[in-house]
């Protein structure tokens, strides 16, 4: 018998104008999570890459090293975020495994920043490929992160582990030779995430959770609905395999209002921080931005600013400046906290690119 499982109703959504903004801000929303994008650069071509509001990271633009996020300008951001409460900082890109000055920034981190910020935790995002270099993946193992989050959307075998990218490689090889080592060397003392795409194709989901519970990993399966103009008319089919997977793997379901999101615990688990497997709606999809707000301020380089990506599906392509000649302006970023995730917002009033 299937575990009784919440419905598409369970879901309490807080679309523009719905929601309270405090402006001008004093605190990040929600998780009080910064997202910076340190650089373009990507080995893979998924057709659902979002790319932090950025060109796809394969296009061809010219002079890509501008969009290089320094070492000094990440600092700068840690610093600016401090103000407004930021509990944590994830490195993402493009892929953070292709950031040309990874060693560098992690000596900082660890030499300079844990002491000087030391209510910030670190960690980063990628497709894990990049790490197949053994140095860098020894880097990883050595650095500051307390979390890595692995991007990875099928086990299934002879599968690439991006298996609607264009290039890539074998799941299975990647998942061997970089995932369970740097499992191994960390001994569960700092966390893993296995980040899954959700379109409709179960079995390559179906697969992703049940080699990352074997391995003691979390993984958070997100659903592809509605970001970046996308459609794939999948919600009743991703409502259903979440009673599904809860009931095969024994799993309670229950809804996590605080991010309108839904998880599955073991049956006497209650702290969301233990939670097996976590399903993210797709917030965009139904322009569900009062709970899109808490999850993330995204950070981004755009050759002449770093700027703050205030929506993907109704500000495609926009961003909101946050510095002033190479240096964070505090009312900038003020400023751009109130916009994020509301929709449409009016930036009349702002310096807008």
């Amino acid at each position: 018998m299937p575990r009784e499982i919440v419905t598409d109703n369970t879901f309490i959504n807080q679309p523009p104008g719905s929601f309270p903004i405090e402006d001008p801000a004093t605190i990040l929303p929600g998780r009080r999570n910064l997202r910076i994008s340190v650089t373009p650069r990507c080995n893979l071509r998924c057709p659902h890459c979002h790319n932090e509001g950025q060109p796809l990271p394969w296009t061809k633009r010219e002079n890509l090293a501008s969009y290089e996020m320094s070492v000094d300008m990440i600092g700068k951001l840690a610093m600016a975020a401090q103000h407004f409460g930021v509990k944590t900082i994830k490195l993402t890109g493009g892929d953070f495994g292709m950031y040309e000055h990874m060693e560098e920034l992690f000596l900082r981190i660890a030499r300079d920043w844990q002491e000087s910020m030391p209510e910030i935790s670190w960690g980063a995002n990628t497709n894990g490929i990049p790490l197949m270099n053994p140095r860098k993946l020894a880097m990883v193992v050595e650095s500051p992160l307390t979390k890595v989050t692995f991007g990875i959307d099928s086990f299934l075998p002879g599968e690439k582990s991006k298996p609607d990218s264009s290039v890539g490689i074998e799941s299975r090889r990647l998942l061997n030779s970089v995932v369970i080592p740097l499992a191994d060397e960390w001994k569960g003392q700092r966390k893993i995430t296995i980040d899954t795409v959700y379109t409709g194709n179960e079995p390559r989901v179906l697969s992703v959770i049940e080699e990352s519970l074997k391995h003691g990993l979390g993984v958070n399966v997100l659903e592809i609905n509605g970001v970046m103009g996308t459609k794939y008319n999948t919600r009743q089919k991703f409502m259903d395999f979440i009673g599904r997977v809860a009931d095969s793997f024994g799993l309670d379901p229950r809804y996590y209002p605080f991010l309108n999101q839904i998880y599955l615990y073991e049956p006497t688990q209650t702290d969301p921080d233990k939670t097996k497997v976590k399903f993210f709606q797709d917030h965009c999809a139904d322009l569900d931005c009062g709970n899109c707000r808490k999850i993330h301020m995204r950070v981004v380089p755009t050759g002449e600013h770093v700027c703050a990506v205030p929506c993907f599906l109704q500000g495609q392509g926009s961003y909101l400046p946050l510095d002033k000649d190479g240096v964070i302006d505090l009312e900038l970023f003020r400023q751009a906290i109130s916009k994020l995730s509301t929709g449409r917002p009016d930036w009349k009033d702002h310096d807008r690119i």
